[in-house]
């Protein structure tokens, strides 16, 4: 199965967003970023803007019977993101043997049914058909939730690699993930995902991030 064929459990399925379905992910993400942490202004519009990431990004949503329940936005195949440039003039370069997820996102209304970590899945399938080993993503210092969740699922926190400093001085966190040889599939998890909102880091011009903290 290729990427662009999509993902399935149960009725839910994991699948490239179509153009004329941007408006009701960003939508999505406002509100899965908005109902329980506070946001800048600036960042609700970065949200709302999430078509601008295409075609550098890929947007994935998983859909219930054509109902939009989450996304996560993986690179495109073939982009090479810029370095990040935190506020204090740090650089953190790209990993070019890493796939870097950014804005998962859960509707508040369908948390709990572990969506977060199927669309983390998706990740791992689409860098298994790229060649690649290691997933990852940035986190924000209070986004307690999220790490419980990437911790639970096999993520290993990176602390030599948290360089990167935004909104005003919060460093942000770095959780990997190594893909397994095995032709299992990853991260299943029976059990609900947290209640959580992911938010990420800077990425070339499209840098967003949040006032309180991340993640995605």
């Amino acid at each position: 199965m290729t990427a662009a064929q999509g993902h399935h459990r149960d009725d839910i399925e994991v699948r490239l967003a179509e153009p004329s379905e941007f408006p009701e992910v960003a939508d999505l993400l406002v509100r899965a970023y908005t109902s329980s942490f506070h946001n800048t202004d600036q960042y609700i519009e970065r949200l709302r803007g999430i078509a601008s990431w295409v075609p550098d990004y890929q947007i994935w949503v998983a859909a219930e019977r054509g109902k939009i329940l989450g996304a996560v936005l993986t690179p495109s195949p073939g982009f090479v993101a810029e370095p990040d440039v935190g506020e204090d003039g740090q650089t953190q370069p790209a990993h070019p043997d890493e796939l870097e997820f950014h804005m998962i996102g859960v509707d508040p209304a369908a948390r709990g049914r572990g969506i977060a970590a199927l669309l983390v899945a998706k990740t791992i399938q689409v860098a298994r058909e790229r060649g690649i080993s290691r997933i990852g993503i940035h986190s924000g210092p209070q986004m307690t939730g999220a790490h419980a969740m990437y911790r639970r699922l096999g993520f290993v926190r990176r602390p030599e690699r948290e360089t990167l400093v935004v909104d005003g001085g919060q460093r942000l966190l770095v959780f990997t993930y190594d893909i397994p040889d095995s032709d299992r599939p990853p991260l299943e998890s029976d059990g609900p995902s947290p209640a959580l909102a992911v938010n990420e880091a800077p990425s070339h011009d499209n840098a967003i991030y949040q006032d309180q903290g991340e993640i995605r």
